[in-house]
């Protein structure tokens, strides 16, 4: 049973948080150059950073803010079969390193991921139990602990697309079990993801647990972050990032924000869906 006590769109006072965020991240910036070239007092740089971490937090609580909706309601508000994103809740504000178009307030995997399939349609996912301010990117679905199995069951039926997040934990499994059930092959992706808490090791664990349980020979050797798709007969398929120049190869984050990077590996798959809007 999904619980929910919350409208279709999100409340103004997440609009307020985050432009009072930036706005108080701009003024410290200000201060704190100003207090470098010494057209004000030194002392003033203290004060200046301190402001610049408030206005940073700000922004973040807006944008967690602007996902406490009613999902169903903004589902049918918004028209579109959504974006089912199934991932442990240990991989919540995660992300493999910042993009430099949001270098101020780095945006997360989930935010990333929220932006890359905008135009397909909401991104979902099932919400911690307890929390009171998720973590920004997919809109959370909240539901008792007896009841996530049927709410994912559910979601898998009616969502356009699954993106699974690799790990290691046993649930991931049962969702796979159930995405292979539900799930058309070419509707479903993995994403790879590269941090501190993901990296070979943790890809190896989950390359030999699919093996186990699915008979999957997921590739081997993926520069992280990477995603793998499947071919009509579930085959694996891996799309990665095929750099253009030493820059994009070796620090492709500085010159491109990673939307951009990751839709640059998807364009096989759009292709395969022809999915126009997502290729720009």
């Amino acid at each position: 049973m999904l619980m929910t006590t919350r409208s279709a769109t999100p409340s103004p006072s997440a609009t307020y948080a985050t432009k009072a965020g930036w706005a108080v991240v701009v003024a410290s910036t200000a201060l704190f150059y100003a207090a470098k070239k010494q057209v004000i007092p030194v002392p003033l740089v203290i004060p200046a950073i301190l402001l610049f971490l408030i206005g940073a937090w700000l922004v973040r609580v807006g944008r967690k803010m602007s996902g406490m909706v009613d999902v169903e309601h903004a589902i049918l508000f918004d028209g579109r079969r959504p974006v089912l994103y199934l991932r442990s809740f240990s991989a919540d504000g995660q992300s493999h390193f910042a993009d430099i178009t949001n270098a101020i307030v780095p945006e997360s995997d989930e935010e990333n991921l929220r932006d890359l399939f905008a135009d397909m349609g909401l991104l979902v996912a099932i919400g911690r139990p307890g929390e009171r301010l998720p973590e920004a990117g997919a809109l959370r679905l909240y539901c008792g602990d007896n009841d996530w199995q049927s709410v994912v069951i559910r979601y898998l039926h009616e969502s356009q697309i699954v993106i699974m997040r690799a790990g290691t934990s046993n649930a991931i499994l049962w969702e796979i079990r159930r995405a292979t059930e539900y799930v058309a092959p070419q509707d479903l992706l993995f994403f790879v993801p590269r941090s501190r808490w993901f990296g070979v090791d943790e890809y190896a664990v989950f390359r030999r647990n699919v093996k186990k349980e699915f008979n999957w020979d997921l590739p081997a050797g993926l520069k992280f972050p990477s995603w793998v798709g499947f071919g009509e007969g579930w085959e694996p398929r891996a799309f990665e990032f095929a750099p253009t120049g030493f820059v994009e190869k070796h620090w492709p984050h500085i010159t491109r924000s990673n939307v951009w990077v990751w839709r640059q590996v998807l364009l096989p798959w759009l292709d395969s869906r022809a999915v126009a809007d997502m290729r720009k």
